[in-house]
């Protein structure tokens, strides 16, 4: 697949490229590179994306629902607003990642490094925590769990 000009597949080398606003649904990218990439609204939906490296890249209302992005590393990405519904996140690295306002609806994080992250107004209802570190998050507003009564 070629979006741009550019190859979209496993070990793509997208370092810092513009694929925002695309859509890339169930895309195999395991193992490429986007570190610095820009991806705002982008569509990942059922995307293969594990090993992927999003390092400081910028998903800020990306839908990425479904997706696997096991052992994917997404130290200091933006998700602000992200939809990642359903999506396998198990041994990934979110430190310092900022994930306000995203949905992370019934994801499983079991294993991640989430040190640092900030989940402010983060939906994680019926998420699978395992043993992700939450050490030195910023959890403000955070849904964590149904309100009694609803």
């Amino acid at each position: 697949m070629k979006i741009n000009g550019v190859e979209i597949g496993p070990g793509a080398l997208l370092s810092n490229a513009d694929l925002s606003g695309q859509d890339l649904t169930g895309a195999d990218l395991t193992g490429a590179r986007l570190d610095g990439a820009r991806l705002r609204g982008c569509i990942l939906s059922g995307a293969d994306l594990r090993k992927a490296d999003f390092s400081g890249a910028d998903l800020s209302g990306a839908i990425v629902g479904g997706s696997n992005l096991s052992q994917a590393g997404l130290r200091g990405a933006l998700l602000r607003g992200s939809d990642l519904t359903g999506s396998i996140l198990a041994q990934a690295d979110l430190q310092g990642a900022d994930l306000a306002g995203a949905n992370l609806l019934g994801v499983n994080l079991d294993r991640c490094r989430l040190s640092g992250a900030n989940f402010q107004g983060a939906v994680l209802l019926e998420a699978y925590l395992g043993e992700a570190d939450f050490s030195d998050c910023k959890m403000n507003g955070a849904i964590l769990a149904d309100e009694p009564g609803n």
